[in-house]
């Protein structure tokens, strides 16, 4: 199709397309404003290489999500697990560090003696370096021994670098109470091995609950929580953007709670001052009367 064919009747079609073969509207939304873009560097070209820039109306999308964890959580998290999950856990709730960063991990990354990690690439396009905390630089070093500089960090029992490990992760939340298995046809949450009573036949189980990436949001705010300044929040994490960070940066029930306690602890430090003050102001009118009586 010439670009001069496309308009409003061709996206929509698309858009319709897409949408009967199960995408999601965010998809469809990045897939057109790859298009869009495309369009717009034709039309910047000299000479032009299209007449009009391309514009299209975004389907909705869903709220970022916004799943995170606690410190307890983490704990009954790394108590369910050992080996290579074990270190990812940790490097993932510290740092932020994405599932593609870390299976993509090198010894040679690694610096046990400087007690840093440097992730090659990342989403981002750009490399960053990390000074580790006690417990991942001892969790990593385990997982380096004995192999080459070029071999992957995280590699199974039998020498394999992990590519995958979204059946270990749903086996250890749901170990923790953090994750479920649910039918894949009625979403109804099932034992792992049993059969869904509702649906005729016997639906795959697929996995509902806690998802790796939502460590990496857990890893921002308790950054922000521990007093770390922003920009080093997200030289950490790898964001370039501030709008992107804000998103990660959630606020859970328990810093409201927080919040109203310092607005509280606030007010109370307020309210003594006032009267210490008030206390002075009384003691010195008092003594000015006796002097003046006498």
């Amino acid at each position: 199709m010439l670009a001069k064919d496309v308009g409003s009747v061709t996206l929509d079609r698309y858009k319709e397309s897409r949408l009967e073969q199960g995408a999601a509207n965010g998809s469809i939304n990045r897939e057109l404003s790859l298009l869009q873009r495309a369009f717009m560097l034709g039309y910047e070209a000299q000479p032009r290489k299209v007449a009009r820039p391309l514009r299209f109306h975004r389907l909705a999308e869903s709220k970022p999500r916004q799943g995170f964890i606690e410190e307890g959580q983490y704990r009954a998290l790394a108590a369910q697990c050992s080996g290579y999950m074990r270190t990812m856990l940790a490097l993932g709730y510290s740092f932020g560090f994405r599932k593609a960063e870390l299976l993509t991990l090198k010894v040679s990354d690694v610096d046990l003696f400087a007690g840093t990690i440097r992730l090659r690439t990342s989403k981002n396009g750009e490399p960053r370096q990390v000074n580790l905390t006690g417990e991942t630089k001892q969790l990593l070093s385990a997982c380096v021994a004995g192999k080459n500089a070029e071999d992957s960090v995280f590699t199974r029992e039998s020498g394999i670098a992990v590519q995958d490990f979204r059946g270990t992760w749903a086996k250890l939340c749901c170990g923790a109470g953090l994750g479920q298995m649910v039918c894949a046809g009625c979403s109804k949450p099932i034992a792992q091995g049993a059969e869904c009573e509702n649906c005729p036949s016997r639906k795959r189980l697929v996995y509902s609950g806690l998802i790796f990436h939502d460590l990496r949001r857990s890893a921002v705010r308790n950054m922000v929580r521990g007093g770390v300044p922003e920009t080093v929040c997200m030289r950490i994490s790898g964001h370039k953007t501030r709008n992107v960070f804000d998103r990660y940066n959630i606020t859970s029930e328990r810093d409201l709670a927080d919040a109203a306690k310092k607005i509280e602890s606030s007010q109370l430090s307020y309210r003594q001052a006032n009267l210490v003050e008030s206390a002075k102001i009384d003691s010195q009118e008092k003594t000015v009367q006796n002097e003046t009586i006498q």
